[in-house]
């Protein structure tokens, strides 16, 4: 039994840990998290107590990685400012028009060319995953493809070293008892890799910068020295958040996310999926009757494909590999079913209470499609998610081009492959349909 069921089995609503300067509260009742976390965000959403940077020696917390600047780590004005302009420079840039799908959709067909010369033979499929999930936000990030077989596997070591502290329960810890549990007691390649990757995103962008040509900006880096520039001239440069050093602590909480963050949680849900071989038949007979297999399915397809549909959202809810929330800071004291909040605890939601609860989900253990359709097969929405991108103000950045990229990657594979069973993400393959 993992870690997390363990806790989620227990009849307490709320855990409490005290620590050094701060307290910490995990939220595991699923309609406390809802309610609390969801619809009171706005009061809640202090990031990932960036507050404590005074107390804990100028580190910051669980993202001591990125050097306490980033989108996902930073709180009020700076994370906001941040937000909103990586959001409006995908959007310039395409996402969620078909213009960037058409982009998904060429990565995705130089994987299924790649998977195809495997023949059905073992093969490092979570590699593979990993460089069509980078080629994609990379082109927004920097207008770059990477080499596969230099530059990009230099970095995917260090990459899934750093994302697997975000999968278990290592990263509630913060302050100075994580920097103990992850740079002395810990693996030491984990610090040497986050040095690694820092040093790669920083000589990319200061290249970037180097040819930078304002005339015709085409990365969210040449917007983001754009916007600079603007800033500059306009004499508010020291107002704002925009800074070359958050910047790069920018790219890499987006090019972490984007690669390795997005590839693993996909493996974990195909492994998933193995073990269902006639769930997998139902979807490719679903798949061949709407889409056929001369062409690859389109985001458009999603409404003709409820099962398909039905079977991700219930991947997203038995496979997930986050299953924690960022962390929450309130502003002020407040209390959660009865609990005392002290001002400026950090609070986490447990995301497998809400995944396996039996209220909301009937025989919760069992993997069923069905939860999210209704007797004439059509996809509906329920209670409790599932949240595989978090939930509320925090939920991933990147989560309406996650979205996309799993359906049409999930399917694509499922309309050339079939998934034999792996018992881990090591032993994940696939066999070309007959």
């Amino acid at each position: 039994m993992s870690q997390q069921e363990n806790i989620s089995k227990k009849e307490l609503r709320s855990l409490n840990f005290q620590m050094p300067l701060w307290s910490h509260r995990m939220v595991k009742n699923a309609r406390c998290i809802q309610s609390k976390i969801i619809n009171y965000g706005s009061s809640k959403r202090g990031a990932n107590l960036s507050f404590l940077i005074q107390n804990t020696n100028n580190r910051n917390i669980t993202f001591i990685f990125f050097f306490l600047l980033g989108i996902t780590q930073e709180e009020g004005q700076p994370w906001n400012e941040q937000r909103r302009f990586f959001l409006q420079t995908a959007k310039n840039f395409g996402f969620g028009k078909q213009e960037f799908e058409h982009h998904i959709q060429d990565e995705i067909k130089i994987l299924l060319q790649e998977l195809r010369k495997f023949d059905g033979k073992p093969n490092d499929l979570r590699f593979h995953l990993a460089y069509t999930f980078n080629s994609i936000v990379c082109k927004v990030l920097f207008n770059k493809k990477f080499d596969k077989d230099t530059s990009f596997k230099r970095n995917l070591n260090s990459l899934n070293q750093m994302v697997q502290i975000f999968t278990g329960v290592l990263h509630m810890l913060i302050g100075f008892p994580f920097y103990i549990a992850t740079n002395i007691l810990g693996d030491k390649e984990i610090p040497k890799g986050k040095k690694e990757v820092q040093t790669f995103i920083d000589q990319v962008v200061d290249e970037i910068k180097l040819h930078y040509d304002p005339s015709n900006p085409n990365s969210y880096v040449d917007s983001y020295v754009q916007q600079m520039d603007e800033f500059k001239k306009k004499g508010k440069l020291q107002e704002s958040s925009f800074t070359d050093q958050r910047l790069k602590a920018n790219a890499v909480n987006l090019f972490l996310e984007g690669t390795e963050s997005v590839s693993s949680t996909v493996a974990s849900l195909l492994v998933e999926l193995s073990k269902h071989p006639d769930v997998q038949k139902k979807v490719q007979e679903e798949l061949d009757s709407v889409v056929g297999r001369e062409r690859l399915l389109s985001w458009t397809d999603k409404q003709n494909l409820p099962y398909l549909d039905a079977t991700i959202q219930e991947l997203y809810r038995t496979a997930a590999l986050f299953l924690v929330t960022t962390m929450y800071s309130n502003f002020k004291e407040t209390t959660i079913e009865g609990y005392r909040i002290p001002e400026r605890s950090a609070i986490v939601s447990n995301l497998y209470s809400i995944h396996f609860d039996p209220e909301l989900f009937p025989n919760p253990q069992k993997f069923d499609p069905g939860r999210f359709l209704n007797s004439e097969g059509k996809r509906i929405k329920v209670e409790g998610g599932p949240y595989l991108f978090g939930l509320g103000k925090r939920s991933c950045i990147g989560e309406s081009l996650a979205q996309v990229e799993i359906f049409l990657l999930i399917g694509s594979l499922l309309q050339s492959f079939t998934i034999p069973y792996a018992k881990d993400i090591d032993s994940l393959r696939v066999i070309p349909r007959q």
